[in-house]
């Protein structure tokens, strides 16, 4: 307590709530810390199960097309991760495409290039009944109506 509230504690008036940036600032900071302090929970969870993943509510084939999906790779010549995020680009009652990007962050690997990739899925479905894989192409969703080139 600063000698300001002391007096004013003194006077018997009431005493000065911190400001609203301030108590936004300490929370946002409480955040982080709590982000920092499970950040070795997260890692040994990913070591001990290989695959951490996050998945789609309604999406064809939700384990080759998660919202999310971190992956260990412990091979012979190439170690990393895999992080896999796949989102919807088209939508109708029949028809859907999903992008799916793969991205790889590797410490030990054999490959002197980039193995990221990008495929689009698209697929459609008769109502009532399940979706159906129409086309498969590598690269990212053409909007409906352009050529493919």
């Amino acid at each position: 307590m600063n000698e300001q509230d002391r007096l004013r504690q003194e006077a018997g008036q009431p005493l000065r709530r911190p400001s609203i940036i301030r108590r936004l600032g300490c929370s946002l900071l409480l955040v982080f810390w709590l982000v920092i302090l499970l950040a070795p929970c997260t890692f040994f969870y990913l070591a001990v199960n290989g695959q951490i993943m996050l998945q789609h509510a309604d999406v064809p084939d939700p384990a080759m097309h998660p919202l999310l999906s971190i992956q260990t790779i412990m091979e012979i010549e190439d170690r990393g991760v895999a992080i896999t995020r796949s989102l919807i680009t088209q939508q109708t009652d029949d028809q859907m495409c999903l992008e799916t990007h793969v991205n790889y962050v590797f410490w030990q690997s054999s490959h002197n290039e980039s193995q990221d990739s990008v495929f689009c899925d698209c697929y459609t479905r008769q109502p009532g009944s399940d979706w159906a894989l129409e086309t498969q192409l590598t690269g990212v969703c053409q909007p409906q109506g352009e050529d493919i080139r």
